[in-house]
């Protein structure tokens, strides 16, 4: 079975109104069951580039396809199912400290209007799976830093998404949860998620057997 390519950008430039480019000539490819670190200094243009990944924003000139639609034909609904399909984990976690851990969780599923019965059996399993089954109730901020990207972890995966965007979700912890992270997005893509992970920690980049992509002097190398 061929491998399915899930995004394409194909010269892709990037400006923020009427300055310079911050990313230029992008090629580059993500496909089905692929783990790819991104790697660059901070402010190189990991976000912006997760951000065109996201549709949270438009390239500025070349051909962006995701999940094999182009991203310059795309009306809100489009838009809206393609995002359905995308996991994000974000550095600084976005939880909603005035929901406990399960509402955290379970708020991508309420939002699609999933009955009540589902919705918590899906929830018991992400709770199990990250080892928070006892802290249904808590609220983020009662929770440690790891903990809490353990709940944002849960939240983005708990629709199956086909790709899971990762934004510095180790930038906030320690190297000890870091590496637990590490092993639980790892666990996803050997289910079969394809992982965009995006860091400047050149302790989880070097050695790695995972794919390399780095941003320099604003355009993308990969690197193996």
């Amino acid at each position: 079975m061929a491998v399915k390519n899930l995004i394409t950008f194909e010269n892709v430039g990037l400006r923020y109104g009427l300055s310079p480019e911050v990313l230029k000539d992008i090629n580059f490819q993500v496909n089905e069951g692929d783990f790819i670190f991104l790697g660059g200094e901070s402010g190189a243009g990991k976000s912006s580039l997760l951000s065109l990944m996201n549709l949270s924003i438009a390239p500025s000139r070349g051909f962006l396809s995701i999940l094999g639609q182009d991203v310059q034909n795309l009306n809100s609904k489009s838009i809206a199912d393609i995002r359905r399909q995308v996991g994000i984990i974000f550095q600084d976690f976005r939880l909603i400290n005035h929901l406990n851990i399960f509402d955290n969780i379970a708020l991508p599923l309420i939002i699609e209007n999933i009955n009540k019965d589902e919705i918590a059996l899906r929830v018991e399993e992400m709770l199990n799976w990250i080892g928070l089954k006892d802290y249904t109730d808590a609220t983020p901020l009662s929770l440690s830093g790891g903990q809490q990207q353990r709940v944002a972890i849960a939240r983005a995966i708990i629709k199956k998404p086909a790709l899971i965007l990762a934004d510095e979700p180790t930038g906030s912890i320690d190297n000890k949860m870091a590496a637990r992270i590490l092993l639980m997005l790892e666990e996803l893509n050997a289910q079969g998620m394809a992982v965009v992970f995006a860091t400047h920690n050149s302790e989880l980049l070097d050695g790695n057997k995972h794919k390399l992509a780095l941003i320099k002097n604003k355009k993308l190398e990969v690197m193996r």
